[in-house]
Parts: structure tokens; C-alpha cells; sequence
């Protein structure tokens, strides 16, 4: 009698177990989807585009891959700090790898810093 309470209780653990890995399983996926669609639609100042494309070719050229390329499962922001325009590549998660942020001067649009060693 013992034997059959323990087996039953293990069954009913191991069934909630699996019920919860199935339930995370099928949720994950769906907010992975919903994010990378809000990703897709990448939000900065048209007047920001030259920078945005300018970074993406220099991070392509430094990887000797396509500006496409290097953008795939990357998200672009774009941040202004003291008469810079700073744009940083960014990794969806749980990305790892270079995270590259160059920053332009806004008159002359000359790189004045730029991060993509990833040291």
C-alpha cells in the first residue's frame, strides 16, 4: 500500500513537472515572436537614418559580412549625448557577442568614438 501511495505521489510530481516545462515551453516562443516583431520595427529620428546606416556598415565591413548580414538577430538604438549621435547594434536576447556603439559628430558626421571590439 505504501509502495503504490509513493508511486502515485512520483507520478503526480513528475506529471506537474512536465505540465509546468510544457506550459513555459509554449509561452517562450510566443513572446520570442511578439518581441522580435516590435524589434522589427525599429524606432529612431528620420533624420537619424544616415547615422543608423552608416554604423551598420562599419560593423559590417570591421566582420567582413553584409550590412543585412550583421544585422540579423540585432536591434538598433539610437541615443544623442552632447552633440553626438550615438548608435549601438544591439543582440536580442539572450544574444552574446560584440554589442558595437558608434557615435557621430552631428555637423560634421565624423565618427568621434566608436566601441565594436567587443574587449
Amino acid at each position: 500500500m505504501k509502495e503504490r501511495l509513493t508511486l502515485a505521489l512520483a507520478t503526480a510530481v513528475m506529471t506537474a513537472v512536465l505540465a509546468v516545462a510544457a506550459y513555459q515551453l509554449g509561452v517562450i516562443p510566443s513572446y520570442d515572436a511578439e518581441l522580435k516583431q516590435l524589434r522589427m520595427r525599429e524606432i529612431y529620428d528620420r533624420s537619424d537614418h544616415a547615422f543608423v546606416e552608416q554604423a551598420r556598415n562599419r560593423f559590417a565591413k570591421k566582420s567582413g559580412e553584409s550590412a543585412s548580414r550583421v544585422m540579423e538577430g540585432r536591434y538598433t538604438t539610437v541615443m544623442h549625448v552632447k552633440g553626438d549621435v550615438c548608435v549601438s547594434l544591439n543582440l536580442d536576447p539572450p544574444g552574446v557577442g560584440v554589442v558595437p556603439t558608434y557615435c557621430f559628430d552631428r555637423k560634421s558626421k565624423a565618427v568621434s568614438w566608436a566601441d565594436d571590439d567587443g574587449e
